[in-house]
């Protein structure tokens, strides 16, 4: 996937935003090597993704990490348990993908603000 070059960002605040753009507002994106270079590639979805989806999309994966039944039904201390072991089971298998692991958890914590505003 694309990176920003620390040492060029250090001498440029401008530097390395449109990678975080396009992965805040599109539905897919990618990059692809070509005899020429790096492309980019992002699709863009013509439905907002709303607050409900992904809390619903949220709610279906916690699901599968208890027992049959509502996740409104747990604790606060018991869903946040179960949130941290979906985050930390995504980051496991985005690491064995070849994935950067803290770099995901970066862009998530931008997109939730980015939203959440």
């Amino acid at each position: 996937m694309p990176a920003s070059s620390a040492e060029v960002c250090a001498e440029n605040d401008e530097c390395g935003r449109g990678l975080h753009l396009i992965a805040s507002m599109a539905y897919a994106w990618g990059s692809a090597q070509t005899a020429t270079g790096k492309v980019v590639w992002c699709e863009l979805s013509l439905k907002p993704a709303g607050r409900e989806e992904r809390v619903g999309r949220a709610a279906a994966v916690l699901s599968a990490y208890h027992e049959p039944g509502s996740t409104s039904g747990l604790d606060p201390v018991a869903l946040d348990e179960r949130v941290t072991d979906v985050i930390t089971d995504l980051l496991h298998w985005l690491a064995v993908q070849g994935g950067d692991p803290e770099g995901a958890l970066g862009r998530a914590q931008m997109h939730y603000e980015a939203e959440a505003a």
